[in-house]
Protein backbone atom coordinates (compact mmCIF):
# COMPACT_ATOMS: atom_id res chain seq x y z
CA UNK A 1 0.00 0.00 0.00
CA UNK A 2 2.66 2.71 1.09
CA UNK A 3 4.48 1.83 -2.84
CA UNK A 4 0.98 2.70 -4.55
CA UNK A 5 0.79 5.90 -2.58
CA UNK A 6 4.10 6.83 -3.06
CA UNK A 7 3.84 5.88 -7.03
CA UNK A 8 0.31 8.30 -7.05
CA UNK A 9 2.32 10.79 -5.29
CA UNK A 10 5.23 10.90 -7.92
CA UNK A 11 2.73 10.92 -10.75
CA UNK A 12 0.61 13.86 -8.88
CA UNK A 13 3.59 15.20 -9.00
CA UNK A 14 4.52 14.58 -12.69
CA UNK A 15 1.34 15.68 -13.84
CA UNK A 16 1.36 18.77 -11.84
CA UNK A 17 4.60 19.65 -13.32
CA UNK A 18 3.61 19.10 -16.64
CA UNK A 19 0.83 21.08 -15.97
CA UNK A 20 3.32 23.98 -14.53
CA UNK A 21 5.50 23.57 -17.19
CA UNK A 22 2.99 24.46 -19.97
CA UNK A 23 1.86 27.69 -17.67
CA UNK A 24 5.65 28.43 -17.62
CA UNK A 25 6.36 27.85 -21.59
CA UNK A 26 5.19 30.14 -24.45
CA UNK A 27 3.44 29.10 -27.59
CA UNK A 28 6.65 27.51 -30.11
CA UNK A 29 4.68 29.40 -32.67
CA UNK A 30 5.21 32.80 -31.11
CA UNK A 31 8.73 32.05 -29.09
CA UNK A 32 11.77 34.10 -30.63
CA UNK A 33 14.30 32.42 -32.46
CA UNK A 34 17.83 33.23 -31.79
CA UNK A 35 19.98 34.37 -34.61
CA UNK A 36 21.91 32.17 -36.69
CA UNK A 37 25.16 33.08 -35.88
CA UNK A 38 24.90 32.49 -32.14
CA UNK A 39 25.63 29.13 -30.44
CA UNK A 40 22.51 27.79 -29.16
CA UNK A 41 21.78 25.36 -31.18
CA UNK A 42 20.14 21.92 -29.10
CA UNK A 43 21.87 19.79 -31.14
CA UNK A 44 25.73 19.12 -31.03
CA UNK A 45 27.43 18.32 -34.67
CA UNK A 46 27.68 14.53 -35.39
CA UNK A 47 31.02 14.21 -35.14
CA UNK A 48 31.50 16.07 -31.94
CA UNK A 49 31.68 14.63 -28.73
CA UNK A 50 30.61 17.69 -27.00
CA UNK A 51 26.86 17.35 -25.07
CA UNK A 52 24.29 18.97 -26.54
CA UNK A 53 22.93 22.27 -25.28
CA UNK A 54 20.61 21.24 -23.12
CA UNK A 55 22.61 19.00 -21.32
CA UNK A 56 25.15 20.11 -18.31
CA UNK A 57 28.96 19.96 -19.58
CA UNK A 58 30.54 20.19 -16.20
CA UNK A 59 27.86 18.59 -13.66
CA UNK A 60 27.89 14.38 -13.81
CA UNK A 61 24.41 12.90 -14.40
CA UNK A 62 22.60 11.78 -11.77
CA UNK A 63 23.10 7.76 -10.80
CA UNK A 64 21.41 5.88 -8.60
CA UNK A 65 23.52 3.97 -8.05
CA UNK A 66 25.87 6.98 -6.38
CA UNK A 67 23.35 6.92 -3.81
CA UNK A 68 23.71 6.04 -0.04
CA UNK A 69 19.59 5.14 -0.19
CA UNK A 70 18.55 2.16 -1.63
CA UNK A 71 16.06 3.05 -4.92
CA UNK A 72 12.95 1.00 -4.39
CA UNK A 73 11.93 -0.90 -7.46
CA UNK A 74 9.49 0.67 -10.17
CA UNK A 75 6.66 -1.48 -9.65
CA UNK A 76 4.54 0.29 -11.68
CA UNK A 77 5.20 -1.22 -15.42
CA UNK A 78 4.92 -4.81 -13.80
CA UNK A 79 1.38 -4.18 -11.97
CA UNK A 80 0.10 -1.90 -15.55
CA UNK A 81 -1.20 1.08 -13.29
CA UNK A 82 -1.42 4.01 -15.13
CA UNK A 83 -2.63 7.37 -13.68
CA UNK A 84 -6.28 8.01 -13.93
CA UNK A 85 -6.61 12.13 -14.36
CA UNK A 86 -9.14 14.76 -13.38
CA UNK A 87 -8.91 18.28 -13.69
CA UNK A 88 -10.91 21.06 -12.08
CA UNK A 89 -10.70 24.02 -14.20
CA UNK A 90 -10.82 28.11 -13.14
CA UNK A 91 -13.49 30.04 -14.53
CA UNK A 92 -13.33 29.79 -18.58
CA UNK A 93 -12.30 26.64 -18.87
CA UNK A 94 -10.44 25.30 -22.10
CA UNK A 95 -10.24 28.13 -24.39
CA UNK A 96 -9.60 30.78 -21.84
CA UNK A 97 -6.11 31.43 -23.65
CA UNK A 98 -4.59 31.65 -19.66
CA UNK A 99 -3.55 28.96 -17.11
CA UNK A 100 -6.76 26.91 -18.11
CA UNK A 101 -5.27 26.28 -21.65
CA UNK A 102 -2.08 25.94 -20.12
CA UNK A 103 -3.16 23.05 -18.02
CA UNK A 104 -4.89 22.02 -20.89
CA UNK A 105 -1.86 21.15 -22.84
CA UNK A 106 -0.50 19.41 -19.84
CA UNK A 107 -3.18 17.28 -19.94
CA UNK A 108 -3.07 16.59 -23.40
CA UNK A 109 0.56 15.47 -23.19
CA UNK A 110 -0.35 13.52 -20.16
CA UNK A 111 -2.74 11.67 -22.11
CA UNK A 112 -0.94 10.96 -24.82
CA UNK A 113 2.24 9.82 -22.43
CA UNK A 114 -0.55 7.03 -21.44
CA UNK A 115 -2.47 8.01 -18.90
CA UNK A 116 -6.05 7.93 -18.88
CA UNK A 117 -8.29 11.08 -18.37
CA UNK A 118 -11.24 10.55 -15.99
CA UNK A 119 -13.27 14.17 -16.69
CA UNK A 120 -12.23 17.88 -17.23
CA UNK A 121 -14.66 20.01 -15.25
CA UNK A 122 -15.38 23.56 -15.24
CA UNK A 123 -15.15 26.17 -12.43
CA UNK A 124 -19.12 28.59 -12.75
CA UNK A 125 -18.97 32.37 -12.23
CA UNK A 126 -20.49 33.23 -8.52
CA UNK A 127 -20.35 29.69 -7.14
CA UNK A 128 -19.38 28.78 -3.79
CA UNK A 129 -16.75 27.09 -2.56
CA UNK A 130 -19.60 24.12 -2.01
CA UNK A 131 -19.26 23.47 -5.50
CA UNK A 132 -16.10 23.28 -5.95
CA UNK A 133 -15.89 20.47 -3.08
CA UNK A 134 -18.39 18.59 -4.78
CA UNK A 135 -16.24 19.26 -8.31
CA UNK A 136 -13.39 17.63 -6.72
CA UNK A 137 -15.31 14.96 -4.94
CA UNK A 138 -17.15 13.78 -8.22
CA UNK A 139 -13.73 13.28 -9.71
CA UNK A 140 -12.20 11.21 -6.94
CA UNK A 141 -15.91 9.04 -7.23
CA UNK A 142 -15.27 8.45 -11.20
CA UNK A 143 -12.11 7.27 -10.29
CA UNK A 144 -9.29 9.91 -10.53
CA UNK A 145 -6.49 8.70 -8.70
CA UNK A 146 -4.61 12.14 -9.67
CA UNK A 147 -6.36 15.32 -9.60
CA UNK A 148 -5.05 18.72 -10.65
CA UNK A 149 -6.94 21.78 -9.93
CA UNK A 150 -6.54 25.03 -11.42
CA UNK A 151 -6.34 28.25 -9.55
CA UNK A 152 -6.10 29.83 -6.02
CA UNK A 153 -9.71 29.73 -5.74
CA UNK A 154 -9.59 25.84 -5.11
CA UNK A 155 -6.81 25.94 -2.67
CA UNK A 156 -9.51 25.50 0.16
CA UNK A 157 -11.70 23.77 -1.34
CA UNK A 158 -8.47 21.30 -2.51
CA UNK A 159 -7.34 20.84 1.38
CA UNK A 160 -10.61 19.53 2.51
CA UNK A 161 -10.99 16.89 -0.28
CA UNK A 162 -7.72 16.06 -0.08
CA UNK A 163 -7.28 15.28 3.45
CA UNK A 164 -10.64 12.86 3.37
CA UNK A 165 -8.80 10.64 -0.10
CA UNK A 166 -5.26 10.11 1.39
CA UNK A 167 -4.89 7.82 -1.99
CA UNK A 168 -5.36 10.24 -4.41
CA UNK A 169 -2.70 12.61 -5.65
CA UNK A 170 -3.82 16.02 -5.64
CA UNK A 171 -2.37 19.20 -7.00
CA UNK A 172 -3.05 22.71 -7.76
CA UNK A 173 -1.78 25.75 -10.48
CA UNK A 174 -1.49 28.82 -9.02
CA UNK A 175 -1.17 28.40 -5.00
CA UNK A 176 1.28 27.20 -3.29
Amino acid sequence: MRRATKLRLLVGVAVTSLVLAACGSSNDDNAAEAPADTETSAEAPADSDAPAADEPADEPADDPADSDTPAEPDDSASDGAVAKIGLAYDLGGRGDQSFNDSAARGLDKAIGDGMELIAELTAQNGEPDQAKIDRLNQLVKDGADTIVAVGFAYAGPLGEVAAKNPDVAFGIVDDA
